[in-house]
């Protein structure tokens, strides 16, 4: 249904960079509204050559968004005017050699409910665990990717200058 944005690229002066980010929920949503929620996430970042991971625990957003610097920087910008966000805040933002998530994904409580629902994002959505915290498991996502994309791209030097 979704496919890869490997082809996103960024080219000449533009960089690729991720961003991690916290905020708070203004509302709780139904299940109808993560769902709705997680469509128009997918959707719009999708156009935009924006790949990531949200995480949703009931009460907090967690996002790990990447892309080049400047459909981040753009996202960024809309986030912050989005009302459904407050207290919002930065835990990462570096520049990247690759993009750790090749597709849009979502961690929810009731994840598996909504990939019930809709066979068809499976691999796209999924359980959190009811005492996981959206922002401790986005905070170790980020730094695991980046770990795995800082050895990938010392692999690739090592590689080069054999």
């Amino acid at each position: 249904m979704y496919e890869t944005l490997d082809y996103c690229t960024p080219t000449g002066d533009s960089k690729l960079i991720t961003l991690g980010f916290v905020s708070e929920a203004t509302e709780n949503f139904s299940l109808m509204g993560v769902m709705r929620l997680f469509f128009q996430a997918c959707t719009n970042n999708r156009n935009a050559g924006i790949t990531g991971l949200l995480y949703y625990d009931g009460r907090y957003f967690a996002q790990i968004i990447e892309g080049s610097d400047h459909a981040v920087n753009t996202l960024w910008d809309v986030i912050k005017k989005d009302d459904r966000h407050k207290k919002i805040h930065i835990f990462g933002k570096d520049l990247i050699p690759s993009r750790a998530f090749s597709t849009w994904s979502m961690r929810v409580k009731d994840g598996g409910v909504i990939a019930m629902m809709c066979p068809e994002l499976k691999s796209l959505i999924g359980d959190m665990d009811d005492s996981a915290s959206a922002s401790e498991m986005a905070r170790s996502t980020f730094v695991s990717a980046r770990i795995e994309q800082e050895l990938a791209d010392e692999t690739a030097r090592k590689r080069t200058f054999h």
